[in-house]
């Protein structure tokens, strides 16, 4: 789902005590909304203010982290297997709705790492932290390598309203308003907005939130849902896609191996077992996992303070700061 603020920068000749002007190149002078001010600090200063082993890489202690919650998967996923037969009706409802959220949540933990191999903070090995992204996020239903990515580029134009790949909120021409204008004008406009009305009913609201936590990380995989606009059909499963370069086309193809190797997993359980077994057991814990992963990331880049940069006033580091943690 896209954010529900607007561009945040906006060009201007008048000077207005109560915001801040910040001079480009590409515009004399630009006016930040909500009286936002850009970072002055630098990459380096940053860096310098960290301790220093905060950038050591240790694949004994991360492999540390992946047996924790593995194990705590499997105990759970053992547990799990008696709801059914050594606890009463009434318990199970009980029981199983605590199974998911705590697989859920664990899952979650193993998505997190996978998702730090992608960075190569697993281990000083960039083999070592391919291997074992490519398993954990496989496991999850994850593109490791296509999802990377596109990842990769969201940190490196993270905040360009142009170039960075999710959570990239509509411009005021995407959603056919006019420019902006004073109070009064913004206030008609959002009385007179198409859809206003349902977009207000508890009920709309509630199934939106629902349909953005449940499946709203899988669309985005699918069809780029709140991604910036690409010709075609933007997929993360077509080596093809538009999103995705030539010399992707292998990386690609090995994220859907991972994926087929997952899906026959389940295909063999469903078969041996039931389908509504691998629903209870596998998929309701991966929505959880989805809830997580949309929620942790919704909040930290569509905060309506944070700002969303054109061309050339956008640097990596006013990019960097655009997020909510």
């Amino acid at each position: 789902m896209a954010p529900p603020h607007t561009e945040t920068t906006t060009t201007t000749t008048d000077t207005t005590p109560s915001t801040l002007h910040h001079r480009s190149s590409a515009s004399p002078k630009v006016q930040y909304e909500r009286n936002y001010i850009p970072p002055t600090f630098t990459i380096k200063q940053i860096r310098s203010a960290i301790p220093s082993h905060c950038f050591q890489r240790s694949a004994l202690r991360s492999f540390s982290y992946v047996i924790k919650d593995l194990t705590a998967i499997a105990i759970l996923f053992y547990l799990a297997t008696h709801i059914d037969t050594h606890l009463p009706v009434y318990l199970r409802y009980i029981a199983w709705p605590l199974y998911w959220f705590w697989q859920g949540a664990f899952a979650t933990g193993i998505w997190v790492i996978a998702h730090e191999c992608g960075h190569q903070s697993f281990s000083d090995s960039k083999t070592l932290c391919n291997v074992v992204g490519l398993v954990l996020h496989s496991a999850l239903l994850v593109p490791y390598y296509a999802w990377r990515l596109t990842h990769s580029r969201h940190h490196k134009h993270n905040g360009d309203i142009y170039k960075d790949e999710v959570f990239v909120p509509k411009t005021r021409s995407q959603l056919g308003l006019p420019k902006k204008g004073s109070e009064e004008d913004m206030e008609r406009i959002r009385k007179s907005k198409e859809g206003g009305f349902f977009e207000d009913v508890p009920i709309f609201q509630l199934a939106s939130l629902i349909g953005q936590q449940l499946i709203g990380w899988p669309m985005y995989l699918i069809v780029n849902a709140s991604g910036r606009e690409y010709p075609g059909w933007p997929n993360h499963f077509i080596p093809t896609s538009a999103i995705f370069e030539p010399k992707h086309y292998t990386s690609v193809v090995i994220s859907d191996i991972g994926l087929a190797v997952t899906l026959s997993v389940l295909g063999y359980f469903t078969y041996a077992y039931s389908f509504m077994t691998v629903v209870k057991y596998y998929v309701v814990p991966y929505l959880v996992v989805n809830h997580w992963l949309v929620m942790i990331t919704y909040l930290q880049h569509t905060d309506p303070k944070l700002p969303h940069y054109r061309g050339e006033l956008w640097d990596f580091i006013k990019g960097a700061t655009c997020t909510s943690e």
